[in-house]
């Protein structure tokens, strides 16, 4: 807190000493410049718990008033959140913030603010936008889509006289495709023999996390997460008003070791976990500490929300879900078809014990009522008919030869230092060179056509700023060649200049 009003007095003195245009106009102004150039730069990180008005007034000798206001403007910028009860803090850095300054205030629920956050959004419009070298956005190649086939079964529905593709279909999903998966893509992960009444579809694994959370969460519940982990996640759990609990990871998954203190003092109704080729790290929880996490939860009786949307792209399928040894029904397991298949089909899954997922439904169908059906005949028509089994061959064979080209450059280069040495997936974790920062640097890739995520995303307390994730799934060699290359001597230039 002294740190934040030190770096506002410091922005405020050097505003005056400049002589910038900036210096005449009234206080309100320069305090919202100073705070939202403190959050661009790093300075004032993610997850900052800001001075209250009180506070940061007697701090400047300046009015409360004035303080509330800059606040409200920050808030309405989408920069800040006011959590009830909690404080006022930073959430977006300006990429994210919702350029909503000349948009009228409207009486919205609390929980909105939670929502802020826009990192989610600038994701996907950077997956439809043209970028030389993207590192940013994790989706499949599309030149790995099993076309053909698809075309072969699209042409089958639409010559079906029934029409039943184009009808509404149950909200646990469609008996035929809930069957395929427990015979196919389960069936892969050593979840044998799972009856279709554990299978719940989703319109994306997102909406699981979000199903789940309407079930189990109030206000104040605290969620034990990996840290860091999926902004996805994060940002639903904070929407319902979660207290969120971070475990570190390192190359062998979250750390077990740290789960037991922390499991006594929050007693969490809720641990979120990615246990193979994590996102963002890569990591891939060890065995023994998937089984002592196991007995952990199983003492607590913690629910855990295993979420896999990456297990089938490992090299060794002998790796199998926490839910594959769960006999107590501890574990939802959630997945998806957006990063084997295309995102754009929106489907996804979980297995739940059968009374669990049919509460899900129930919440389920006040949302989209059920799944797209065509969606759902689109790829029960594949697991069904296609070579499945060559595709997911192709697919690990093809990323993992590009994060181990990413890996062996950056390695062999020094200047970004990967958290871990990948396994295969999507990504690659960066540290960069102090005193850099990811909003910095990316301040001038974009200039050179360059873009990945920000490290701060992907963590509940707004630290490893000067962390990156690199996702090369859908771009070639020599682009990735090219791109790293480019990325790298920008780092060591800025990183000179800094020091």
């Amino acid at each position: 807190m002294i740190n934040v009003i030190a770096r506002v007095r410091e922005s405020l003195a050097e505003i005056d000493s400049a002589g910038r245009k900036d210096a005449a106009r009234p206080i309100y102004h320069r305090l919202v410049s100073c705070l939202s150039a403190s959050v661009a730069d790093g300075s004032v990180p993610i997850g900052t718990r800001l001075p209250s008005e009180r506070q940061m007034a007697n701090a400047l000798a300046i009015s409360r008033t004035t303080v509330q206001n800059a606040y409200r403007k920050l808030e309405s910028q989408g920069y800040l959140e006011s959590r009830r009860g909690s404080g006022t803090f930073v959430c977006a850095r300006p990429e994210w913030a919702v350029k909503a300054a000349s948009r009228p205030r409207r009486n919205y629920a609390r929980n909105v603010s939670a929502t802020s956050n826009t990192f989610l959004l600038d994701l996907m419009q950077a997956a439809t936008e043209t970028h030389r070298y993207s590192f940013e956005t994790g989706m499949p190649d599309p030149a790995l889509l099993p076309t053909a086939e698809f075309e072969s079964i699209i042409a089958d529905l639409f010559s079906r006289r029934s029409g039943e593709w184009i009808s509404y279909s149950p909200t646990q999903g469609v008996p035929r495709f809930r069957y395929a998966l427990t015979q196919s893509l389960l069936n892969f992960r050593g979840l044998a023999q799972v009856p279709t009444d554990q299978v719940l579809v989703l319109t994306g694994s997102m909406q699981g996390i979000d199903l789940v959370s309407r079930l189990l969460l109030n206000p104040g519940d605290a969620v034990m997460v990996e840290n860091p982990t999926f902004p996805g996640a994060i940002q639903i759990f904070r929407s319902y008003g979660a207290k969120l609990v971070g475990v570190p990871v390192d190359h062998e998954g979250i750390a077990v070791e740290a789960m037991e203190e922390l499991l006594e003092r929050h007693r969490p109704k809720l641990l979120y976990i990615q246990t193979t080729l994590q996102n963002p790290t890569g990591a891939t929880l060890s065995r023994s500490r998937r089984m002592r996490l196991l007995e952990l939860v199983d003492r607590y009786q913690v629910p855990v929300l295993e979420d896999d949307a990456y297990g089938l792209l490992q090299d060794s399928l002998e790796t199998r879900p926490l839910k594959a040894d769960d006999p107590d029904d501890l574990v939802i397991y959630l997945s998806t078809l957006s990063k084997i298949v295309s995102p754009g089909l929106r489907v996804g899954y979980l297995v739940a014990e059968e009374g669990l997922a049919r509460d899900l439904a129930q919440i389920k169908q006040l949302t989209d009522l059920h799944t797209s059906t065509i969606s759902q005949y689109l790829v029960e028509g594949w697991l069904s008919t296609g070579d499945v089994r060559g595709h997911l061959q192709r697919c690990r064979a093809t990323y993992r030869e590009r994060v181990d080209l990413a890996f062996r450059i950056l390695q062999g280069d020094g200047t970004l230092r990967p958290y871990m040495e990948p396994t295969g997936g999507f990504y690659l974790f960066c540290g960069l060179p102090e005193p850099l920062t990811a909003a910095k640097l990316r301040a001038h890739s974009v200039q050179r056509s360059v873009i990945f995520a920000s490290g701060d995303a992907f963590t509940v307390d707004g630290s490893l700023g000067n962390y990156l994730r690199l996702c090369v799934s859908s771009t070639d060699l020599p682009t990735i060649r090219v791109g790293l290359e480019r990325m790298l001597r920008l780092v060591e230039e800025l990183a000179a200049t800094a020091s």
